[in-house]
């Protein structure tokens, strides 16, 4: 009884009634950070000059601004009310518009990405031809290029660049195919035959549209008409954005969910899960990979673009690739001189 009281307590103790705010003088803070008051849509914070951390902040205090959408959040920051904000996937107006009014804008690749997974109803040879119908470093260029012109396909189910070193080590041989169009390969994967591949993707997604539409073209050049899935369709391949964790045991998680697997996909992730040495994960996850890759089990695409925007003067603001995650090292930021 004590237990269940005390967990009671823990579990309920911090709860806010809807249509109310904290009282500041509730907050419990150990960090550098004290809550000097809360609004429904902003939290004020004051620097703890105790605080005994090895990030001692350089600001004597920090307001976060919580906005309702993103139209909202770049409104605000084109308005100058806000200085640092995680912004996300802009576009090369948006990009423009916030340089012009003096920003800084750090742009580079997020955890979230996008893939082409195939159903497990999918003939083997479709899927084959379409992978190889698929000029990826083609479709990266011109979906990203305008933002990010050094972005590149992904090469792993299971990772992205910004993971960084482990994505780098992840992609060294794992099975993954080249980049390029093999059309001729794609027609005789299908014995020159016509095929219909029926595609199910977000169409209020600008990204996943414009994808959607360049694979239409590459699968003409190959026989394959790609289709958009209308209701009652057999689906045979997804366009899907799937989070990343820093975690190869999660990642795979996530990923592995739908579609098809290779023949030994399920046993070699059982065997990811039990591993503690990161030699091992490394190993299994490179496993999983040409598991997939194999059997033609999907097509790795690209990372969604993020952007972190400072204004003028403001100093050390790195970029993140948490989408809508704040940017970090707060404590190495600083205000515009005076």
């Amino acid at each position: 009884p004590v237990l269940a009281a005390a967990a009671a307590a823990w579990n309920t103790g911090f709860d806010v009634a809807p249509g109310t705010t904290p009282d500041p003088a509730s907050v419990v803070s150990a960090g550098p950070w004290s809550v000097a008051e809360v609004t429904a849509d902003s939290l004020r914070l004051t620097r703890r000059d105790s605080y005994q951390g090895a990030h001692f902040p350089g600001l004597e205090g920090l307001t976060v601004r919580f906005f309702a959408d993103r139209a909202a959040q770049l409104a605000a920051l084109e308005a100058g009310e806000v200085d640092v904000a995680n912004v996300g996937d802009l576009d090369v107006a948006e990009r423009k518009t916030l340089t012009d009014a003096g920003y800084q804008v750090q742009v580079g690749p997020t955890t979230q990405t996008l893939h082409l997974r195939f159903a497990d109803a999918t003939a083997s040879d479709l899927r084959q031809a379409m992978t190889l119908a698929t000029d990826r470093s083609s479709l990266v260029q011109d979906v990203l290029g305008a933002m990010r012109p050094d972005a590149q396909p992904l090469q792993s189910f299971l990772s992205s660049t910004a993971a960084g070193q482990l994505y780098s080590d992840l992609i060294a041989g794992n099975g993954a195919p080249g980049t390029g169009a093999d059309v001729d390969g794609a027609r005789n994967a299908l014995g020159d035959r016509a095929a219909v591949l029926r595609l199910s993707y977000d169409t209020t997604d600008e990204v996943s549209a414009q994808v959607f539409s360049r694979l239409v073209s590459m699968g003409a050049r190959a026989g394959i008409a790609v289709r958009a899935a209308t209701p009652g369709d057999t689906v045979d391949a997804t366009l899907s954005w799937v989070g990343e964790d820093e975690s190869l045991y999660r990642s795979a998680r996530d990923r592995l969910a739908e579609g098809i697997d290779g023949p030994n996909t399920d046993e070699l992730f059982d065997d990811l899960t039990v591993h503690t040495d990161p030699v091992d994960v490394l190993a299994e996850a490179k496993e999983i990979d040409r598991s997939l890759f194999s059997v033609y089990a999907g097509i790795p695409l690209l990372e969604r673009t993020g952007a972190v925007v400072a204004a003028e003067g403001v100093g050390g603001v790195a970029y993140t690739s948490v989408p809508d995650g704040v940017p970090p090292a707060f404590w190495t930021w600083s205000p515009p001189q005076s």
